[in-house]
Parts: structure tokens; C-alpha cells; sequence
């Protein structure tokens, strides 16, 4: 016990720190290869009209991945969005500055103004006799005193100069020369612009042109005549967003549509408000959220009013103000993650319909690709199934125009075919090995028989086809038993169920469980240790296979155009039949022999006792009659005819119990012992006698 101790805790060691951190990195692994099943080596079953469908399906997106890439590189699909927003001058003053410090002249663009007053042709602005320009930058603020609120304005004069060259913010030369804004004056001194009226910040720049007052002005009269033909023209470097521009989105240019024409007596207002605006671009073919962004001002509108003329002569004044409004440019190319998204989301749009338009295809057939290779089909039997069933069907019709029924209430019995006088025969064989314990010489042909007319269950697109427009829309069940062309859905229907059922977790579980108890119960411990060093366990590159038959279908090969492949499974069928001849068949033997003709195997000691049992629950239903006269009662629906007499001792049920076998034959009753078929489902002897005990009792009711 110690020594059993000690290696238990040889086996169970701590694990280290390092190798639990180890554990839980591996844990976290969201690249884990899933766990499934394989089908014939592969996880996933394939057919060739999905492989088709593929086709066609990696053929459009592929296309559409070329129409998207095309549009990318050219910039077709570009998003555009300009947005308007209304700022908040009161609480959130931010002063702006649009002429930059240290960076004005030429070779630089910035928002910067000039402007120039002619009368009758020349400037009179350096002429004070006639008029005279003041610009001052304001500065105003709320003040209160004594609970009154009173506006205070600081004064700032700006000095102006003649703009020349190197004095207007603008970097186009030629541009200025050319609308002769070298001529004009611009402002020397900064300025800012911030808030409105009622900001607790307001500043703005003032320009004010007046007329001359004095002794030493020119007469009013000529001022007045000056007046008339007098011109204040600005030019204002403004900016242009041209989204369509993917090398300079953001082009300023010299705007000189601002100027007024003066009238004698008349005071006019401007106000023209400086705009700040932003702009966003988003110009990479993969885009990480980091778009490039960029400030601008600009002049986006100006309001004129009228007066009369000021006491001072003021003709005209000019505010700079800032603009409460903003507008956001955005600008988003069409990238690589857009396509690869576009991309995806179309290929599962069409793998989602193809799946929708294909699911019965493959459903179908890999269901009975993995029933091809599990079941078979006796062939033999099944048509002459086929064909019994189409002579009743005959026989009913033929009934119906003359007599239902007979005078005695009895149908008249089919004969029996050849499958079952063939199955009758190896029955008897069969009950000769059990009791002897030698094989019968005849039941070897019987036996190679059997094993030549099995068929692989084989269902295709074609009868996928037919089950569609056929079956689904405008067939019952009945017509699937008994025509031939939709034997093979039935055959289908019941396979897919048993396949199902094998497959539940619990059958699987219960299947591994008795196979190890199997294990326990055969293998002692030392077997068991050694069945670990098998040499089916070691992988080795010159054998192909631990399987004697690999791959191959016998079943399949038996119906091989090949002739080499059916001669080479017909000496196997023979070799294995014959190599049990002659020999002492143990109880294996007898169970492998007795398969080949019944589905389930009772063990010989007990292989009446169902029969008794069913016979004894059979005369419980005994129905009493107070007369001894024989009452015979007939169902047509059943394949046999079922005589009830008040004793049970005269109930014919030996043929019945006889054919039982043969009856499970039908695919509907293949797992239902001692069950009749009539032709729409499966009814046991129980309740065949059952309801024939509640219809005799009825008649003799009435009889009374």
C-alpha cells in the first residue's frame, strides 16, 4: 500500500508557478484548432453541384472585388459631407486671429484684406482735404457699476500701407499683379475677431470713411460731386474647399467682388463676418481613424444697412466681425476596409442563398452516402415485395366492382412468393444447425444467395429531383410503399431515421460503455496492458491501412462493371462460405450464419418463449359467447386474414406467427417484431385481436 502511494504521488506532481502561467497562456488561445469529425478524411462532405454552385459564387465576387478595387484607385466612391454648426459666442469666446503673425507676405496665404477708394479716377485716400479713412481694432467688454451694465471700448488705431508685393497675404504673385492689388492698401498692425455683441469678449475691426469738415477741406460741393463718382473696392483673400482636389483640397484665392458705390447724403453699413471652418480628409487607402484635419477662415457673407448721412460725414463703415456659425468639411475616399467589408458582406449574401438553394442537395446526399456505406438492400425480395403489393392493389380494384367481401367474410389468401418459401426453407435450415450443431450442405447456395442479391442503397440528384417536384408537392406516403419509381424515398426516410437514432449521444455512449465493460469482462489486467503495444498501433509509412478491405464497398464492387472486381468478391463470397464447411460450429458460428437471414437473434433455450408469451396474452382476450357457434371475423386491410373463435384454442395464428419474419421485411415494420403491415403503417397481433374482441362483442349485442 505504501509503495501504491508513493507512485500515485510520483504521478501527481505540483505544478510550478512557471507551469501554471504557462497553462494559462495556452487557455487564452483564440486561435485554437476546433475538434470535428472527418468524412472519408475530410470535415467537410462535398458535392458537385455544391462545387458548381461555388464556382459561380467565387466567380461573381471575384469580379465584384475587381469593380471594387477599380473604384477605389480611381476614387469613385468618395464621401462628401459638409455639416453647419451654431457656435456659442456667449460662454465659449475664443479669439481668432485670421492674419497670421510673422508669416505675412507673399509665397503665404492667409486671410488678409486690402482695399482702395477712387473718385473721378484717382485715390483720394492720401487726400485729406476731400476725405479721410480711420481703421481701429475694438476691443469691448461688459463692465458693471453700481448694478448697471455699461459697455467699455478700447480703441486700437491700425496703421495701412501701400500692399505692393510683400505685404499681402498671398503667395500668388502674378494674381495680385494682375488684379493690380499691389496698388492697394493693406492693414499694418494685428488684429483679432471674437464673440458678438452681447459676448462678455467682442472684438472686431472698424473702418470708416468720412468727408471732409472744416476750413481747410475742399468745398462741399465738390466733395459732394466726388461723392457720386467715388468707389471703395476690397479685395479679400478667401478660400475655396474643393473636395474633388485630392492635392490641395483647400485653395484660397483673391476675392474681389466686395466694393461700394457711394451716394451723396447716404451713410451705408456692412458688416462682413469672418467664418473659422474646419475640414477633414480621410485620403489613404487603409484608414485608421486618423484623418488629416486643417482650420481655415473664411468670408461667407456680408449684410449692408443704410442711414443718413452722420453729423461727422461719415459715408461709409466697414465692420470685421466674427461669425457665430461654422461649417465642418469632411472628405472619406472609398478604403480597403470598406472594400474587404463590402466584400465579405456580398459573398455571405450569396453563400447564404446558395445554402438556402442547396441544403436539401447536400442534406440528401450525405445521408445516403453514409447509408451507401453502412446498409444494404436485398434486392430480390424487394421486388418481389413490389409486385405483391401492385396485385393486391389489382385485387382491391377488382373487389370493389364486384364483391367487397365474400359470402363467408373471407379474402381470399395470396400465394406465397418465391422470397418467402426461400426464407421458409432457411428457417428450417437454420432450426436444423441449432439443434446438430453441423452445417446443412443446402444452406450454403442459400447462404451466397442471400449475399449475392444485396444492392448498395443509392440515392442521386436525380431522384433528389424527383422527390422535390413529385413527392413534396403532390404525393402521399401510400404511393411511396407501393410504386417502384419512390420505393427509394422510403428507403431514404427510414434509413435517415435509423442513421439519427445510431447517432444520438446516448446510443454512442451506451455503445462505448459496453464495449469497455466487454473489455473488463474478457482482458485481464496484464492483457489489457499488453493490448496497448499492439502493433495496429504503430504508425508506420509501408502499410496503407489497419483495414483487411481499406476502403472498398463489397457490396458495391458485386455490382461493378469491372468484371476483374465481381470475380475477385465472388471468390471472397465463396471462400468465406465454403471455409465453414465440414466444420463443428460453435455458437458464434451459428449466430454469424443466422444473420445473414434475420435481423434479431434470440438465444436457443429461449427462442420459443416469445410465441408462448404472445400465445398466453392472446387468450386473455378470449372473447365468451353464450352460443358455441364459430364466429369468423375478416380485415381487409391486413396482408392476413385472422380468424377469431370463441376459443382461443382455435385462433389460426401459426401462419400469422410463421410470416412474421417476412413481414418485417417491409421497411416500416424492419424493427417491429410480430407487427403486421397493411399497406399504411405497422400493427401489432395485439391490437389486430384487440379490436376484433371490441367489433365480436358489438355483433353479439345486437344480436341479442
Amino acid at each position: 500500500m505504501v509503495a501504491k502511494s508513493h507512485s500515485k504521488k510520483l504521478f501527481r506532481r505540483k505544478k510550478t508557478i512557471a507551469q501554471r502561467l504557462f497553462n494559462a497562456v495556452k487557455a487564452v488561445d483564440m486561435y485554437g484548432k476546433d475538434i470535428v469529425l472527418t468524412y472519408d478524411g475530410d470535415d467537410k462532405y462535398r458535392t458537385h453541384i455544391g462545387g458548381v454552385a461555388s464556382i459561380i459564387v467565387f466567380g461573381i465576387v471575384f469580379s465584384y472585388i475587381i469593380y471594387l478595387i477599380q473604384l477605389m484607385f480611381s476614387k469613385g466612391d468618395t464621401t462628401f459631407i459638409k455639416t453647419s454648426l451654431l457656435n456659442d459666442l456667449y460662454e465659449n469666446v475664443e479669439i481668432h486671429t485670421p492674419a497670421k503673425n510673422g508669416g505675412k507676405g507673399t509665397g503665404y496665404s492667409a486671410f488678409d484684406f486690402a482695399f482702395k477708394f477712387t473718385a473721378d479716377g484717382k485715390d483720394y485716400l492720401t487726400d485729406s482735404t476731400a476725405f479721410s479713412l480711420s481703421m481701429n481694432f475694438v476691443e469691448q467688454k461688459w463692465v458693471t457699476e453700481n448694478g448697471v451694465a455699461k459697455i467699455e471700448r478700447n480703441y486700437t488705431n491700425i496703421e495701412y500701407e501701400i500692399c505692393g508685393l510683400e505685404h499681402f497675404n498671398y503667395d500668388d504673385v502674378q494674381e495680385i499683379q494682375r488684379i493690380g492689388v499691389d496698388t492697394y492698401y493693406c492693414p499694418k498692425g494685428d488684429y483679432s475677431v471674437a464673440g458678438s455683441f452681447y459676448s462678455p469678449q467682442y472684438n472686431y475691426v472698424e473702418m470708416k470713411l468720412r468727408k471732409c469738415v472744416g476750413a481747410t477741406c475742399m468745398s462741399s460741393t465738390d466733395i459732394e460731386n466726388l461723392v457720386k463718382d467715388s468707389r471703395f473696392s476690397m479685395a479679400i483673400v478667401n478660400t475655396v474647399v474643393d473636395l474633388k482636389n485630392y492635392q490641395k483640397p483647400i485653395q484660397y484665392m483673391i476675392d474681389d467682388g466686395l466694393f461700394w458705390e457711394l451716394t451723396p447724403g447716404i451713410r451705408k453699413k456692412t458688416d462682413v463676418f469672418i467664418r473659422k471652418n474646419e475640414a477633414s480628409f480621410e485620403d489613404n487607402y487603409v484608414q485608421l481613424g486618423f484623418p488629416q484635419e486643417k482650420e481655415f477662415y473664411q468670408v461667407a457673407e456680408s449684410t449692408d444697412r443704410f442711414e443718413s448721412e452722420s453729423s461727422q460725414g461719415d459715408i461709409l463703415s466697414i465692420y470685421f466681425r466674427f461669425d457665430k456659425t461654422s461649417d465642418i468639411y469632411e472628405r472619406k475616399i472609398y478604403s480597403l476596409g470598406e472594400l474587404i467589408g463590402q466584400a465579405g458582406g456580398f459573398y455571405t449574401l450569396l453563400s447564404l442563398v446558395g445554402s438556402i438553394l442547396l441544403f436539401i442537395f447536400s442534406e440528401r446526399l450525405f445521408v445516403s452516402s453514409i447509408l451507401a456505406k453502412i446498409y444494404q438492400i436485398d434486392k430480390w425480395q424487394e421486388q418481389e415485395r413490389l409486385d405483391k403489393n401492385l396485385a393486391l392493389k389489382n385485387q382491391r380494384e377488382i373487389s370493389k366492382k364486384n364483391l367487397e367481401y365474400k359470402e363467408d367474410g373471407r379474402r381470399i389468401k395470396q400465394p406465397f412468393t418465391k422470397s418467402e418459401k426461400f426464407h421458409s426453407q432457411t428457417t428450417d435450415c437454420l432450426k436444423h444447425i441449432d439443434s446438430n450443431d453441423v452445417l446443412d450442405i443446402s444452406l450454403l447456395p442459400k447462404m451466397e444467395k442471400s449475399m449475392r442479391e444485396r444492392r448498395v442503397f443509392k440515392y442521386g440528384y436525380i431522384d433528389i429531383l424527383h422527390y422535390l417536384f413529385c413527392c413534396v408537392v403532390c404525393r402521399r406516403k401510400r404511393s411511396m410503399r407501393l410504386k417502384p419509381r419512390f420505393r427509394d424515398h422510403l428507403y431514404y426516410e427510414i434509413g435517415e431515421e435509423k442513421l439519427l437514432d445510431e447517432l444520438d449521444c446516448v446510443t454512442i455512449i451506451k455503445a462505448v460503455r459496453q464495449l469497455k465493460i466487454l473489455t473488463h469482462v474478457l482482458f485481464d489486467k496484464k492483457q489489457k496492458f499488453l493490448m496497448k503495444f499492439q502493433r495496429n498501433n504503430v504508425i508506420d509509412s509501408s502499410s496503407s491501412g489497419t483495414s483487411d478491405e481499406g476502403q472498398m464497398n463489397i457490396v458495391d464492387l458485386m455490382a461493378s462493371k469491372n468484371e476483374k472486381h465481381v470475380k475477385i468478391v465472388n471468390k471472397k463470397i465463396q471462400k468465406a462460405i465454403y471455409s465453414i464447411q465440414g466444420r463443428h460450429l460453435k455458437e458464434l458460428d451459428k449466430r454469424i450464419i443466422a444473420g445473414i437471414f434475420k435481423k434479431r437473434q434470440s438465444d436457443s433455450e429461449n427462442e420459443n418463449e416469445p410465441v408462448q408469451n404472445n400465445e398466453e396474452e392472446l387468450r386473455d382476450l378470449s372473447p365468451t359467447y353464450s352460443n358455441k357457434e364459430e364466429h369468423k371475423q375478416y380485415y381487409p386491410k391486413f396482408k392476413r386474414s385472422v380468424r377469431v373463435s370463441p376459443l382461443f384454442s382455435k385462433i389460426e395464428i401459426g401462419d400469422s406467427m410463421n410470416k412474421i419474419s417476412e413481414i418485417n421485411q417491409d421497411p416500416y415494420c424492419l424493427d417491429k417484431p410480430n407487427h403486421y403491415y397493411d399497406n399504411e403503417s405497422c400493427i401489432s397481433s395485439i391490437d389486430i385481436l384487440r379490436n376484433n374482441k371490441s367489433e365480436v362483442n358489438d355483433s353479439s349485442v345486437n344480436t341479442k
